[in-house]
């Protein structure tokens, strides 16, 4: 699973994923005790299971959707055991000086906890508008249609970020599967201010969309393949009946 970063770097997914923000540098509502879990916020929290979930006419398709549960390490056999860890969407840099990676605090969102290697997503019923990002018809690549234009979107492939309670970042988390040496099944949370659809292919990467997203947050399925070590194409669904078995909360650091 070392190799997932490459899968991310395409192009809408690049774009929707920028930093937008403005502002304080304090992060999203919610707050962290000394052992660095996630308590309520005065609008209060959802879990993961009150995401929105799309499926067709054969009935709720939702079970391998990236419900709570055990991480395992990057080998996707070995549990792993880490705990009192807060996890957040957050882009991160690099310090050069110390060589190491960092969370950018701008951008860091609280959504949830890890307790011994147990995943529990709490996300923020509502994001703010500026770790949102815009998307305005001079944004969207050619082959893609979006509507309406305007909607504001937060989409956060590669990062979930897991912190220890002394504020240290410690690695990363996805729900994936690794099928072969070049192909790989994900889910993600992508979060919108209002109803919207995303559908065509990008004809300058092949990203194939068919999303039906409504208000908040929702889960979509992904499915990335490595064509060579420049190259991959992608499909990107909020339709969950086709998710094959096996996806589990992968740690890497």
């Amino acid at each position: 699973m070392k190799n997932l970063p490459i899968l991310f770097a395409t192009a809408l997914l690049a774009l929707f994923s920028a930093s937008c923000t403005n502002g304080s540098d304090e992060p999203q509502s919610t707050s962290s005790d000394s052992q660095g879990s996630v308590s309520s916020s005065s609008q209060g929290n959802v879990s993961s299971s009150s995401v929105n979930n799309n499926s067709t006419s054969n009935g709720n398709c939702d079970s391998q959707a990236a419900e709570n549960g055990q991480a395992y390490q990057y080998e996707e056999a070995i549990k792993y055991t880490r705990g009192d860890l807060t996890i957040y969407i957050a882009d991160k840099g690099y310090d050069y000086d110390n060589r190491e990676f960092y969370l950018k605090e701008k951008t860091m969102i609280k959504v949830g906890t890890m307790n011994n290697g147990e995943v529990s997503l709490v996300l923020p019923p509502n994001v703010d508008s500026r770790f949102l990002f815009k998307i305005e018809e001079e944004k969207i690549p050619d082959g893609m249609e979006i509507e309406p234009l305007g909607v504001e979107v937060l989409i956060y492939p590669d990062k979930l970020r897991l912190v220890d309670k002394s504020g240290k970042y410690i690695g990363d988390l996805v729900y994936a599967k690794k099928a072969s040496d070049t192909e790989f099944y994900f889910v993600d949370y992508w979060y919108f201010s209002e109803n919207a659809k995303i559908n065509g292919t990008t004809n300058s990467e092949k990203i194939e969309y068919k999303i039906d997203a409504k208000k908040g947050w929702n889960k979509v399925y992904r499915r990335a393949k490595l064509l060579t070590d420049q190259s991959s194409e992608s499909y990107l669904t909020t339709d969950l009946c086709n998710i094959p078995d096996g996806l589990k909360w992968i740690v890497s650091e």
